[in-house]
C-alpha cells in the first residue's frame, strides 16, 4: 500500500468531479478503494486500526472544512464518499440542466488545441451521465432536452422566477412544461387586463390626434402652434419686408425709415397670418391706409393678396 499523500486539490464546492476522480484513483492505488465503494465489508471494531480507518482518515484531511460538515459518520467511508456524491451530484432536472447549458456553451478559445476541445465535451458528458439517475432511459432524455428548448429559449430576466419554479422540479416531463407554459401565459394576460399602465390612461383621455384641426391652415391632425406652414408664411413675409428695405435709398432721417421698416415688418405678419385663417373669417381685417400704403410701395400688399 502507497503511504504518499495525495497532491491533488481537496474538495470545495466547484470541484467535485474532478475530484472524486482523483480521490478514487488514489484510493485504488493505495489498496483502499474496496473499502469505500462497499465491496469489501468494514472489520469488526474489536480489531486493531484497519485499513478502513486510513480511508476514513484521507476522505476528512482530502476536503476542505467547510465541506466536513457534511460527514454523518467519521468512521465509516462508504458512508462518508455516498454523503458527498449525494450533496455534490444531486440528479434533479435543475442540476442537468446546467450541465447542458455548459456543454452547449463551449467554445474553442484561442490557441487551443483540438485534442484540448475534445477533452473538454468528453468531461461536460460525463458530467450529464453522473447527473441522470438509475432509470433514466432515452424517451427521458427526448422529453428532458424538448423542455430545456423551451426553458432555454425564455428571455433570463422577464422570466427568471418562472424558470426557477420549472428548475425546482423532480422531472422535466414534457406534458407538465406545456402545462405550466400555458398557466403562465393565461396569468400574465389576465395581470396586464387587470392593471393598465399609467401611460396608456393617460393618452387614452387626450384627444385623438385625428379629431384636431389647425386654425391657420385648417387642416386635421395638428394644433396652429405645430402648423409648419404658418412658420413658413411668417418666414416669407419677414425676408420680402427686408429685401425691399435693402433696395430703399438711405435718407437724412433713417431713424423714421427704421421705424418704418419694423411698421412694415408688423403689417406684413398681420396680412400673412390673416391670409391663413382666410377661411375661417367672414371678411378681412381692416388695415390702416398709412400702413396699407407702405405696404404697397413695398409690394407686400401684392403678397398678401397672392396668399389670400
Amino acid at each position: 500500500m502507497s503511504s504518499t499523500s495525495p497532491n491533488f486539490e481537496k474538495l470545495n464546492s466547484t470541484n467535485y468531479a474532478t475530484w472524486s476522480g482523483e480521490m478514487q484513483a488514489w484510493l485504488q492505488a493505495s489498496g483502499l478503494w474496496r473499502l469505500v465503494n462497499g465491496t469489501q465489508k468494514k472489520p469488526s471494531s474489536s480489531s486493531p486500526p484497519t485499513e478502513s480507518d486510513k480511508a476514513a482518515g484521507w476522505l476528512y484531511l482530502m476536503v476542505e472544512p467547510e465541506q466536513r460538515i457534511h460527514f454523518n459518520n467519521r468512521e465509516d467511508p462508504v458512508n462518508m464518499w455516498e454523503s458527498l456524491r449525494s450533496i455534490h451530484l444531486q440528479k434533479r432536472p435543475g442540476t442537468r440542466f446546467n450541465a447542458y447549458d455548459d456543454l452547449f456553451n463551449i467554445r474553442k478559445v484561442e490557441d487551443e488545441s483540438l485534442q484540448s476541445l475534445i477533452n473538454r465535451v468528453e468531461d461536460r458528458m460525463k458530467k450529464i451521465k453522473d447527473l441522470r439517475p438509475d432509470n433514466f432511459d432515452l424517451q427521458s432524455l427526448d422529453e428532458e432536452l424538448a423542455s430545456m428548448t423551451l426553458i432555454r429559449a425564455l428571455p433570463a430576466e422577464e422570466y427568471s422566477s418562472f424558470t426557477s419554479s420549472l428548475l425546482l422540479k423532480d422531472k422535466l416531463d414534457k406534458a407538465a412544461i406545456h402545462q405550466a407554459f400555458v398557466t403562465e401565459d393565461i396569468h400574465r394576460r389576465r395581470r396586464a387586463v387587470d392593471m393598465p399602465s399609467t401611460s396608456s390612461a393617460f393618452f387614452t383621455s387626450k384627444t385623438p390626434k385625428s379629431q384636431v384641426t389647425c386654425t391657420w391652415c385648417n387642416k386635421s391632425g395638428h394644433e396652429e402652434a405645430q402648423c409648419n406652414r404658418k412658420d413658413r408664411d411668417r418666414k416669407r413675409a419677414q425676408d420680402n419686408t427686408q429685401f425691399h428695405s435693402k433696395r430703399r435709398p438711405h435718407n437724412a432721417n433713417k431713424a423714421q425709415e427704421d421705424s418704418k421698416d419694423s411698421e412694415a415688418v408688423q403689417e406684413s405678419i398681420k396680412v400673412t397670418e390673416f391670409a391663413g385663417n382666410a377661411s375661417a373669417r367672414s371678411k378681412p381685417p381692416h388695415i390702416p391706409h398709412h400702413s396699407s400704403s407702405m405696404l404697397t410701395s413695398t409690394g407686400l400688399q401684392t403678397q398678401a393678396q397672392h396668399l389670400i
